[in-house]
């Protein structure tokens, strides 16, 4: 993670604090944060653990001590570490006693995801009616540039479904029988994966995991082409047309994040189609079939 992420964590950290939101806070900090407040006579001081202990503090802070801060404090940053320098005046609510605080908060930015975050994932669920229908649609996984997509055909008109950021699973479907939709209702696990799905009510599914990335572009693109290949290793009758390049050609600025397409990918893309390598179909299957 870079120094910029790392302070404006800390940044937010302190923005939490501010403005008394306690669970924006605990949701910023580690479960096992370990939080040490010097000074003797001092309501907060002593040794602060866990959620728990650090919900008591800013609990005490806000009933035992008034607070001001008369300029913002300066954040020095090196790596995962973070020191907080700044300056505090106010009063203690019991004794009415004055205070000048010029205090340094050294922060470990252990992981700048909260623990909750790394177990959360996202889905796309696209249920196309091309050429103005849902029946007889045909779905498949495939892959262009180096990355799986999702796309959807029916006599000649595509759909491609892509992601800025690689999606983790991807899967095909019939829709109410084998669609992600349905694999995800039942004990919420993506465990069906087909690569392609034909002539049926058909959806695309796709998994992106968020512990790495939580910004991402998701887009669709469709396109008619009425000239039909079969690709070399399949059987024509099971075969889709070949997806069309200058739908994929359109996918590629989406594919590259916030549109930014090189000329390496382009190169990629002529090699691919030059190529073309079909790996073992799993078909998706409707009940009692």
């Amino acid at each position: 993670m870079s120094i910029e992420k790392n302070v404006q964590i800390v940044k937010d950290f302190f923005a939490a604090i501010g403005s008394g939101d306690k669970q924006r806070v605990l949701a910023l900090v580690a479960e096992d944060i370990e939080w040490i407040v010097p000074g003797e006579d001092w309501p907060l001081a002593g040794t602060h653990r866990g959620h728990a202990g650090i919900a008591d503090v800013l609990q005490k802070a806000s009933e035992e001590v008034e607070t001001t801060y008369p300029e913002p404090p300066e954040f020095v940053a090196q790596g995962a570490r973070v020191l907080v320098i700044g300056v505090a005046t106010g009063k203690i609510k019991a004794t009415n006693k004055a205070f000048k605080d010029e205090w340094v908060f050294d922060i470990t930015v252990r992981d700048g995801n909260p623990e909750w975050l790394s177990r959360l994932k996202a889905y796309v669920l696209c249920a196309p009616h091309l050429d103005v229908g849902g029946s007889e649609n045909n779905a498949f996984v495939v892959q262009s540039c180096g990355r799986e997509l999702l796309m959807a055909e029916k006599n000649g008109t595509w759909l491609a479904l892509m992601c800025s950021t690689p999606f983790s699973r991807l899967s095909v479907g019939y829709v109410g029988a084998s669609d992600g939709w349905t694999d995800l209702s039942h004990g919420f696990q993506f465990d069906w994966q087909f690569d392609q799905a034909l002539n049926g009510n058909v959806a695309l599914t796709g998994e992106l995991e968020l512990a790495t990335v939580q910004e991402f572009v998701v887009a669709s693109i469709t396109t008619s082409f009425r000239s039909y290949l079969a690709p070399v290793g399949c059987r024509a009758t099971h075969a889709p047309a070949t997806p069309p390049r200058r739908c994929l050609d359109r996918a590629q600025p989406v594919l590259a994040p916030y549109g930014r397409q090189s000329r390496h990918e382009s190169r990629r893309w002529q090699h691919s189609r030059a190529h073309r390598r079909l790996r073992p179909a799993r078909t998706a299957r409707l009940h009692g079939k």
